[in-house]
């Protein structure tokens, strides 16, 4: 559950598939922001200095979550530069 502007906000999903440090998916269902069910998955490669994270989010309308997660990737991108 996410809290937004004072409001609730559900989410529901299944996990898929988890391989310890390195891949993640699952099942991701918000109704207040979209119709339908999404699958997520990241991958996380290692590289000579740090990692590269993949991303990819399918079976919707991506461009009814394209910012939220650009956002919350970002915060992310801050916490990790401290």
């Amino acid at each position: 559950m996410e809290l937004s502007d004072n409001e609730k906000i559900d989410h529901f999903g299944v996990y898929l598939e988890i391989e310890r440090s390195h891949k993640l998916s699952f099942t991701l269902e918000v109704p207040r922001h979209y119709s339908g069910v999404s699958k997520v998955a990241i991958e996380i490669k290692q590289k000579a200095t740090g990692c590269e994270v993949i991303f990819t989010q399918s079976e919707i309308d991506v461009t009814k979550t394209e910012e939220s997660w650009k956002k919350m990737f970002n915060n992310l991108k801050v916490l990790l530069e401290k």
